[in-house]
Parts: structure tokens; C-alpha cells; sequence
């Protein structure tokens, strides 16, 4: 080989180096300037929270995330869709993260405590519900997209409530279900919680998950998609900045956070006698509370391999 054809050789590899190197530099500087469209599935009850506050306040703009929000009640839909890729952040019960090994990442957390629950139970004017054991045989209303809570709920009841009938409502039924006693008592999230409070419900069992299974009950986790997760890590920070801004600001002014979630969900009335649940940003998932969990339920998921690494946001 000739010293020109060497040298020919040489300065395409330099060329070609100095391509590669400019790719290293530039595409990550690309995809800083770009924005991060995500789309998000929520549910109508307080678990949608974080995401309307992050919105509202404009802290998923904020981080340059474009977001489009979408209802859909149903946990098992939600989790198909983050399985499929056709959406970027939703929460799912942890009962269905845990329940088999899955490519997608938890983000944060709710949990259900005594003095900040998530569900209550609550009886109907002139019931004669007084004990835990006067749920047996009685008709109880849930929403379909919660149902997984009630169920877990009444296998976990004294045996001596038996018999308890399980009656689908919608949020708009809440106040005739109540007024015409359709039901003998009701399983609900906030804020239809308070809702019902307002309708003429009295409060029977406030955090029962917390109170009958395991006290710090983990209710949901907000997962984020494993396309994002691997693809967009900077997309995927700023989606986990949105939402830890979004826990921060609902820790800062509860009253704000329960008039925007009224308002995001089309409600009217007293907000302000509304619960607050347990949120947790990434670093503070309770991962004592979800080892107990996995064990009580035979659940064969590890929670640290569902939980995304706080080190993968930060390279």
C-alpha cells in the first residue's frame, strides 16, 4: 500500500471520527431543545392528583413536556397501554405492578394511611350499619375502574362478613344512589368521597385498606413507559421533575390542590373537607410497606426491580 493510499485511508477515518463525535455532542444537545410529548392516562378520583397539578401549574411546561391527558378508568386498559407503548405515564394499582415481571418503571407512589386516606367507606342515611360484621349480605357501591380495592378488601374482612353484594355506579349516580338508597353502603376514592359526605353519607371507615390489611397501604404507582425509560431518558427526567414538582406543590398547599382537583374534575361544593392522601416522589416510595405487601399477598414481583433507579435520571 502505497504512503498516499495510507494517508487517503487516514483522513476518512478522521473524518468519520470527527462525524461520530459530533453526533455525541450535538443529538444530545438536539434533544434538549426538543420537547417531550407524552400522553397520560388518568382516572376520575384522587390518584389523577399529581398530574393535574403538574398541568395547572405548569410544571410538565415548565420542563418542556407537552402533554396530552386522557380518562381511562379501567387499570387493566391503562396497563395495556403502557405495555404497548401507546401512552407515556399512568398509575396502575400495585396489586397489577407486582402481580408478574414488566418492562415498565415506577416513578412515585400513593399510599393509604389512617389520617390521609384514599378510600372510605360510608353508609346511607337511616342505615343500621354500625360494625364492620353489619356489611354482611349488604349491597355495596363501587366504581368499576376501583372495584380492585373493594375486592381486596372483603377477602381480607372478619369471616363474619360474608355475603356482601357488589353494585357498579357512576360518579353522576353518587347523589341518587344515596337519596333513594339503591345501596347499603359505598366503597369510594376521593374526591367522590366527599361528594357523597355532601349527598347525605355518613363516614363508616375512613382508609379501611389501611385499617383491616396493612397500615400504609400502597394504593398506586405512577409508571412511566419503558420506550421513554430507554429512548428519551431526557424526556423520561423531565416527566419524573413534573410529577415531584407536582408532590411538592401538594405538599406546600393542600386547600389549592383540592380546589384544582374539583375543578379538573367538573365537581361543585365543599372541597375543602376533602383528604389528601400519601404521595411519594422516587426516592421516598416506602419500600418497607411494599416488601410487607409482597409477602402478605404472595406477589411475585421484587419492588426494587419495578422501581426505577433515581441514577438512570441523572446520566
Amino acid at each position: 500500500m502505497s504512503q498516499a493510499t495510507k494517508e487517503r485511508i487516514l483522513n476518512v477515518l478522521i473524518v468519520l471520527a470527527a462525524i461520530a463525535l459530533a453526533a455525541v455532542i450535538v443529538y444530545p444537545q438536539y434533544q434538549m431543545a426538543q420537547p417531550t410529548k407524552v400522553k397520560i392516562l388518568v382516572d376520575r378520583s384522587l390518584l389523577s392528583l399529581p398530574v393535574f397539578i403538574a398541568d395547572e401549574k405548569g410544571l410538565f411546561k415548565k420542563n418542556k413536556v407537552e402533554t396530552e391527558i386522557v380518562f381511562a378508568n379501567d387499570p387493566d386498559e391503562r396497563q395495556k397501554a403502557l405495555l404497548q407503548n401507546e401512552c407515556e405515564l399512568t398509575y396502575l394499582p400495585w396489586l397489577l405492578v407486582l402481580k408478574e415481571p414488566h418492562p415498565y418503571k415506577v416513578i412515585a407512589s400513593v399510599e393509604s394511611r389512617i389520617l390521609k386516606p384514599v378510600e372510605s367507606l360510608l353508609t346511607v342515611p337511616k342505615s343500621r350499619i354500625k360494625r364492620i360484621r353489619d356489611l354482611r349480605g349488604k349491597k355495596i357501591g363501587v366504581m368499576r375502574a376501583h372495584e380492585v380495592y373493594l375486592d381486596n378488601l372483603l377477602t381480607h374482612l372478619p369471616k363474619t362478613v360474608k355475603g356482601s353484594k357488589k353494585v357498579y355506579i357512576e360518579p353522576d349516580e353518587i347523589e341518587m344512589v344515596i337519596r333513594d338508597r339503591k345501596v347499603d353502603a359505598l366503597f369510594l376514592l376521593e374526591p367522590y368521597r366527599t361528594v357523597a359526605i355532601g349527598a347525605g353519607a355518613k363516614v363508616f371507615q375512613d382508609a379501611p385498606l389501611s385499617y383491616f390489611i396493612q397500615r400504609g397501604y400502597p394504593v398506586a404507582a405512577y409508571c412511566i413507559s419503558n420506550q421513554l425509560l430507554t429512548k428519551n431518558r431526557i424526556g423520561a427526567r423531565r416527566i419524573r421533575d413534573g410529577l415531584n414538582g407536582a408532590i411538592r406543590e401538594i405538599l406546600k398547599d393542600r386547600d389549592e390542590a383540592k380546589r384544582i382537583l374539583f375543578a379538573r374534575m367538573d365537581l361543585t361544593g365543599e372541597f375543602l373537607s376533602t383528604k389528601v392522601a400519601e404521595f411519594q416522589r422516587l426516592r421516598e416510595i416506602n419500600d418497607e410497606a411494599l416488601k410487607s405487601f409482597v409477602q402478605k399477598f404472595n406477589l411475585t414481583v421484587d419492588p426494587e426491580s419495578a422501581i426505577a433507579n433515581p441514577i438512570i435520571f441523572e446520566r
